[in-house]
C-alpha cells in the first residue's frame, strides 16, 4: 500500500487506473473476444489484442466522448467562481457553518446519503459538494472526513436507490420489474447501511485547520445591491425546480402532472417560440442540468450586477480549480474505451467471453454469477445504464420469480464498488477535489465496505429462503 507522502491525490488515481488497465492489455492477448446473445454465446475463436497505437488513440477517445462530463465538472468550477462575487453566498456559507456546528458531520452525511438514495440524481446532488465542503472545512473538519460525509455519502445513498429514477426505471425497461419491487427490503438495507455509515463517518471527526478551501473565492468587488433574501429565493427556486423535472415521476408513481405542463408550454404556439424546444419535465438529465446552471449564472450576473470583465475572471478563476477532477473524472472512462478496442464493430469483445465464462461455471447459482459479473462490470462501467445493459442477459440464466432479487443483487454489487474503484466517476472527481488520496480513501472505507457486503449478502440469502 502506497503512502501519502509517497504519492499525491492526482498520481494515486492515474496508478490505480493504470493497474487496471496492465490488467485488461494483458486479457486482451488471451481472452479470444465473443459475442452473447441471451443464452447462446459465439466465440470468434480469436484474440483482438491492445496495440501499441490503440494506448495513444483511447485516451483521445475517452477524452472526446467523455466531454460532456469534462464541461458538467468545468461548469461547477465556473459557477462557484461566479457565486462568490455576489457577496451573498460567502454569507450563506458562514450563516450554515455555524447552524450546523454542533453534529455538522452527521448532519451533512444523513444530508447527501438520504437526498440520494431518495432522488438518485447525482449529477444534481454533487453540483452542493464543494458547497457542503465549505461549510465543513470553516468548522475545520478534515480533508478525508469532509470527503467521505459529501461525496461518500452520495456513493453510500447509491448503493440501493429506494427511489431512485434513473435505476428503477433502467431495471424496468430491461427485465420488466416494476419499480415498486422489494420496496420494503430495499428500505431496510438503505436504513441500516446510512445508519452505520453516519456513524462511521461521525466517529472520525478529523480536526485539520485549511488555509484555502476549494472554490470558496472572495468578492473582487461589492455587488450593487446586498440581496441576500433575494438570493436565496432565487436559488431555492431553482434547485426545487431542477429536483422535480429530473425526477420520473410518470414512470415511478404514475404522475403524469409535470409532464403535462412540458407537453402544454411546448404545444402552446408562442410559449414554445419563446422556450425553445426541451425535453419533458421528468425526463430531464445531465445536458439540461447544465443548460439550467448556466441560466442561473446569467441571472446571478444580471440580480447582482456583476460586471462582466469580472465574472469572467471568476469564472475562470473556478474552472481552473476543478480542471484536474474534471480530467480525472474522464480518465475514469478509460477502462470502457479499452474494451471496446477489443471490439471487432460486431459486438465480439473479451467482455462477453468474460460474463459468459461465469455464468457458465456458476451454473444454478445464478445469483454467485450475478455477484461476480457485476463487480467486474462496474469495473467497465460506472454509469448504471451502461452497466445494466451490458449485463441484460442475465434474466436468460434464472427463472422469472428470481430476476427480481437478481436485479437487487446488481444494484447493491455496483453500488458497493463504485465507493471502491477507481473506474467511478464521482469518487474519482470528488477526491480530487478534496485533494485526498484514493489509497488513503481505501484504507479508511474497506473495512465498512466489507461490512456492507457481509450484511448485504446475509439480507439476500434471507430474502432468497423467505422466496
Amino acid at each position: 500500500m502506497f503512502k501519502d507522502k509517497e504519492i499525491g491525490y492526482g498520481k494515486s488515481i492515474l496508478v490505480s487506473l493504470g493497474l487496471i488497465l496492465t490488467v485488461f492489455f494483458a486479457l486482451s492477448w488471451v481472452i479470444p473476444t465473443g459475442l452473447s446473445v441471451g443464452t447462446t454465446f459465439q466465440s470468434s475463436e480469436m484474440t483482438n489484442p491492445i496495440g501499441f497505437f490503440d494506448f495513444f488513440r483511447v485516451p483521445a477517445s475517452t477524452l472526446v466522448n467523455s466531454s460532456h462530463i469534462i464541461f458538467y465538472i468545468l461548469l461547477i468550477g465556473g459557477l462557484y467562481g461566479i457565486l462568490g462575487q455576489t457577496g451573498s453566498y460567502n454569507k450563506l456559507v458562514d450563516k450554515t457553518a455555524k447552524c450546523l456546528k454542533k453534529r455538522i458531520v452527521a448532519n451533512t452525511t444523513l444530508i447527501f446519503s438520504i437526498a440520494t438514495t431518495l432522488t438518485g440524481n447525482l449529477y444534481l446532488i454533487f453540483v452542493f459538494v464543494p458547497f457542503f465542503i465549505a461549510v465543513l472545512f470553516k468548522n475545520k473538519v478534515d480533508k478525508l472526513t469532509a470527503f467521505a460525509a459529501t461525496v461518500g455519502a452520495i456513493l453510500v445513498g447509491n448503493v440501493v436507490g429506494i427511489l431512485s429514477s434513473n435505476m428503477l426505471v433502467t431495471i424496468k425497461s430491461y427485465y420488466a420489474v416494476e419499480t415498486t419491487t422489494m420496496f420494503i427490503e430495499k428500505l431496510i438495507i438503505v436504513a441500516v447501511f446510512i445508519t452505520l455509515y453516519t456513524m462511521w463517518v461521525n466517529k472520525r471527526k478529523g480536526e485539520e485547520k485549511h488555509e484555502k478551501i476549494p472554490l470558496l473565492f472572495e468578492e473582487k468587488k461589492s455587488s450593487k445591491q446586498d440581496s441576500y433574501i433575494m438570493f436565496n429565493v432565487l436559488t431555492g427556486m431553482i434547485v426545487v425546480f431542477l429536483f422535480l423535472v429530473m425526477f420520473n415521476w410518470s414512470t415511478l408513481f404514475e404522475i403524469e402532472f409535470f409532464k403535462n405542463i412540458s407537453t402544454n408550454i411546448m404545444d402552446n404556439k408562442i410559449l414554445s417560440k419563446i422556450t425553445g424546444g426541451f425535453n419533458n419535465f421528468g425526463n430531464w438529465g445531465l445536458y439540461d442540468l447544465t443548460i439550467m446552471i448556466m441560466a442561473y449564472i446569467a441571472m446571478l450576473i444580471f440580480i447582482f450586477g456583476i460586471k462582466l470583465e469580472v465574472a469572467f475572471e471568476s469564472f475562470k478563476e473556478g474552472t481552473k480549480q476543478v480542471l484536474k477532477p474534471a480530467l480525472l473524472g474522464a480518465a475514469t472512462f478509460v477502462v470502457y474505451h479499452l474494451i471496446m478496442v477489443t471490439d471487432n464493430s460486431t459486438g465480439y469483445n473479451i467482455y462477453n467471453t468474460v460474463t459468459n465464462f461465469v455464468f457458465e461455471i456458476t451454473g444454478e447459482f445464478a445469483i454467485l454469477g450475478t455477484f461476480i459479473n457485476s463487480i467486474f462490470s462496474s469495473l467497465v462501467y460506472s454509469d448504471f445504464g451502461f452497466f445494466v445493459h451490458y449485463l441484460s442477459n442475465v434474466a436468460d440464466f434464472t427463472s422469472a420469480a428470481s430476476i427480481p432479487l437478481l436485479t437487487l443483487v446488481m444494484q447493491m454489487t455496483h453500488g458497493l464498488m463504485m465507493l471502491l474503484v477507481p473506474t467511478s466517476l464521482f469518487l474519482v472527481a470528488g477526491l480530487s477535489l478534496v485533494e485526498v488520496s484514493y489509497f488513503k480513501w481505501m484504507k479508511y472505507i474497506f473495512k465498512i465496505s466489507l461490512l456492507f457486503l457481509l450484511l448485504g449478502t446475509i439480507f439476500v440469502g434471507m430474502i432468497a429462503y423467505m422466496v
